[in-house]
């Protein structure tokens, strides 16, 4: 008999109807204010034979159809050939497998993050931002040098479901923790991976969450412990912040949701072009398979179609009010789009990775590059204040 289960960090799902071989779902909206497109679930006692399931609330489906895991951790895409149509995917668990996971995209869990934090040895590193709504400690990643007079931030999932933002910070850091460039030794990195803690466990969409959601949740009257601690953070180092990146994800498909682009903060036209041009010149050199493209030409100027938050927004407050020269939201397509690039882990990463190269190549025109001598990566062992 097929089961299907949610009770895992990031499930998101209701069932309508298992009938056969046909299982009818939909994605739970919870506090939502308007319609979004996030769901994760895990299929138990499937039959070797194809099953199909169904979403009955909007299509959800991506043109590679959905991703696929056996572990929650690691993700594929199923194939577009699973996908007749944007509502519908199938599955033959042909090998038999006990529990498959399936997702709107390629997930990043907060297990995936820990796997990081092993591979680099930098559980000494992670302090507690604040706690959360729900009693939760919200993880804040400080690496870099110590010493530094120069201070960067960085930051994803202000909306829960936004997961390739995650895999872009990872390569972000990747970047800094190579010390092949002089970021390492030159600057401290603040980063804090699920600005939306509780609603990255519990599979929220995040996006449009009422009264507003994380990203917009900057003014007066913060009403999210994440947020407040970040801005606290922003008021220590305020003056020092030369940069501060935000990673997300835009709307499912299509148009300019299917290529990275930048949401400018307010009075910072000339900065963002210019690092917008920085970071098409890196993501044009080809000098890794699979990178996903960068053009600029889909940025989102400030005031312009729904970047209007000023600086309500993570972006503009810290542009605005903390005094980071260089402040903007990085937009990682779900999917890509068949006639140009398939999005993958490793090309997320990619990314992340080049961008991290860009904003170097920023600083150093801009004049904000101070390098310091100091480790490689150094880890600071008492939580900061």
């Amino acid at each position: 008999m097929i089961k299907i289960r949610q009770d895992f960090d990031g499930g998101n799902i209701e069932v309508v109807e298992i009938d056969g071989d046909r299982v009818t779902l939909r994605q739970e909206l919870r506090d939502n204010s308007s319609w979004w497109f996030y769901w994760a679930f895990a299929a138990e006692g499937l039959p070797k034979e194809p099953v199909t399931f169904r979403f009955d609330n909007g299509e959800t489906v991506s043109p590679f159809g959905p991703a696929v895991s056996l572990d929650g951790v690691r993700w594929r895409w199923l194939g577009a050939e699973s996908a007749p149509d944007r509502k519908t995917f199938t599955y033959a668990n042909t090998r038999g497998h006990g529990r498959v996971y399936f997702s709107f995209c390629l997930n990043y869990r907060p297990v995936n993050f820990g796997f990081f934090l092993q591979k680099y040895g930098l559980q000494g590193s992670l302090f507690r931002l604040a706690v959360s709504e729900k009693g939760a400690d919200i993880p804040l990643l400080e690496i870099g040098n110590p010493d530094a007079e120069r201070h960067i931030l960085l930051a994803a999932r202000h909306h829960a479901c936004e997961s390739p933002g995650s895999s872009v910070l990872e390569g972000f850091l990747e970047y800094v923790l190579a010390g092949t460039g002089a970021l390492s030794r030159g600057y401290r990195f603040h980063a804090i991976p699920f600005a939306d803690y509780d609603g990255v466990i519990a599979g929220d969409q995040g996006k449009l969450r009422a009264p507003h959601d994380h990203y917009c949740d900057y003014g007066n009257g913060s009403i999210y412990a994440s947020v407040r601690a970040v801005k606290a953070l922003a008021e220590k180092y305020k003056g020092a912040i030369v940069a501060a990146l935000d990673f997300h994800a835009p709307n499912r498909w299509g148009g300019e949701n299917d290529e990275p682009f930048l949401v400018k903060a307010e009075n910072d036209a000339d900065g963002a072009a210019l690092f917008s041009r920085i970071l098409c010149e890196e993501c044009s050199a080809g000098y890794e398979v699979g990178a996903i493209p960068f053009s600029g030409r889909r940025d989102v100027e400030y005031m312009t179609e729904w970047n209007t938050w000023g600086d309500s927004s993570f972006s503009g407050y810290m542009h605005e009010v903390a005094g980071a020269p260089l402040s903007v939201t990085l937009e990682t397509p779900y999917f890509g789009a068949p006639d140009t690039f398939t999005m993958t882990e490793d090309g997320l990463r990619g990314l992340g990775r080049r961008c991290a190269a860009a904003v170097e190549r920023y600083l150093i025109q801009r004049a904000f590059f101070f390098e310091q001598v100091g480790q490689r990566v150094s880890i600071k062992r008492k939580p900061p204040d």
